[in-house]
């Protein structure tokens, strides 16, 4: 798990990032659901703020993984006050 976090973390300077990185943060989104979201979002901080960052980007498909992503933290009790949280 942690060499998936630092993928994330990497991935500003990797160049095929694009290719990998959708389907890292969509991992993480779904890990948060099946154990806690607040845990993830704690343990791994790459992943909140990638989603976050991600939701900023350019590129229409990045825009569409976050909120997909966000929508799907946002669906438990739980991933709403980690959402809250993370401001």
């Amino acid at each position: 798990m942690d060499k998936f976090s630092n993928m994330i973390r990497g991935a500003e300077t990797d160049p095929f990032s694009s290719l990998y990185l959708s389907g890292l943060v969509k991992f993480f989104g779904k890990l948060a659901i099946m154990d806690s979201p607040q845990q993830v979002c704690e343990t791994y901080p790459a992943f909140q703020n990638k989603v976050f960052e991600m939701a900023l980007d350019p590129d229409a498909a990045m825009i569409g993984v976050a909120l997909d992503t966000l929508g799907l933290l946002g669906t438990t009790v739980e991933g709403k006050q980690a959402l809250q949280k993370a401001g």
